[in-house]
């Protein structure tokens, strides 16, 4: 009975959190399962967010545990990021798969002593699921594995489809799109989405959709779109609230610029000039809460022409994050470049 339950949660889950939960629960009720593992390939392939079923254990109270998400490098070598790079199932006993030694030692902690991880898609390469084992795998874990592994990466494409839906509705109820003359100029786009792993991809696919729209050059689009991702993904991570992406292109003197801002609505302190200094000062990643895979502000620096932070939001709590691109006329016959 439990199991048909937690299968009927994959099928009906209503965002990321509720496919990683029924998945790793299914999972961990196997026999000699210690825990297991749900990655989401992000950030163009180079980092994958990933929640362990530890994260779900019941806390001192007995208040259910929830769904938390941290990155891993997509190029660490572990059997998770072998499983979406190969697009292929990795096996085995610790000693017979070549792991880094401080890996093994670590699983040997838990009481691990083999792992099964899957690809979600081997073609897409979107993530990998994992089952980490108190003993040898048999034929039938790896086919467990694989089946919930096709069935995660259908309910999160299910969900990916949703989060770039229809166009959010600004608070008076207007569209979120405005184009103010009709010919390419002081055009402006705001989308909220959920502060799940789906996030960056879907605002990735919001933001250029919308440059693409407005003429933009490919050159100017290329950066915004990874300095867009590594803001969501930074908002998504660290505070788990809803993102709001906004980008527009406004005439200056001489041409028009690109300003992208990714609002979140988390209530951790932090000071925007302090964390402005801190970047153009040499530490590249800024406050450690606002580091993405060891880039993060940094990027922004050295892609935009310029680019600040400001607290607060408003409704309530949250921060800010925005840049500036430099670009051609939108309606003149050619975009130019970033102007960097």
């Amino acid at each position: 009975m439990v199991q048909e339950q937690v299968t009927d949660g994959l099928e009906s889950a209503s965002d990321v959190d509720g496919v990683a939960t029924a998945v790793l629960h299914l999972l961990t009720a196997r026999p000699d399962a210690v825990r297991a593992g749900l990655a989401v390939a992000e950030g163009g392939g180079r980092r994958l967010l990933l929640c362990l079923s530890d994260t779900l254990l019941p806390d001192a109270d007995g208040t259910p545990g929830a769904p938390a998400w941290c990155e891993i490098d997509a190029y660490d070598d572990v059997p998770l990021t072998r499983a979406v790079r190969t697009g292929r199932t990795v096996a085995g006993a610790l000693d017979t798969l070549a792991l880094p030694e401080a890996f093994v030692e670590r699983q040997r902690g838990f009481g691990v002593s083999a792992i099964v991880a899957a690809p979600l898609d081997a073609e897409r390469r979107c993530g990998a699921l994992a089952l980490f084992l108190a003993r040898p795998p048999a034929p039938e874990d790896r086919a467990a594995v694989e089946v919930l592994a096709a069935r995660a990466a259908t309910a999160l494409q299910r969900l990916r489809g949703a989060a770039v839906g229809d166009p959010v509705e600004a608070d008076d109820g207007t569209d979120d799109t405005d184009d103010t003359d009709g010919g390419g100029h002081g055009r402006a786009a705001r989308l909220r989405l959920p502060g799940e792993p789906v996030a960056p991809g879907a605002a990735r696919r919001f933001v250029r959709a919308r440059l693409g729209e407005w003429g933009v050059d490919d050159d100017v689009v290329d950066d915004a779109l990874l300095c867009v991702s590594e803001l969501v993904t930074n908002a998504v991570v660290h505070t788990g609230t809803t993102v709001d992406v906004d980008v527009a292109v406004e005439d200056v003197v001489g041409g028009a610029r690109v300003v992208l801002g990714v609002r979140d609505h988390g209530s951790r302190p932090v000071d925007p000039r302090a964390l402005v200094a801190a970047v153009r000062g040499g530490d590249a990643g800024g406050p450690a809460d606002l580091v993405v895979s060891g880039r993060g502000l940094g990027l922004l620096d050295a892609l935009s022409s310029e680019w600040g932070a400001e607290a607060g939001s408003p409704d309530g709590p949250g921060l800010r994050v925005w840049c500036v691109f430099a670009a051609d006329d939108p309606g003149a016959d050619h975009v130019g470049g970033s102007g960097r």
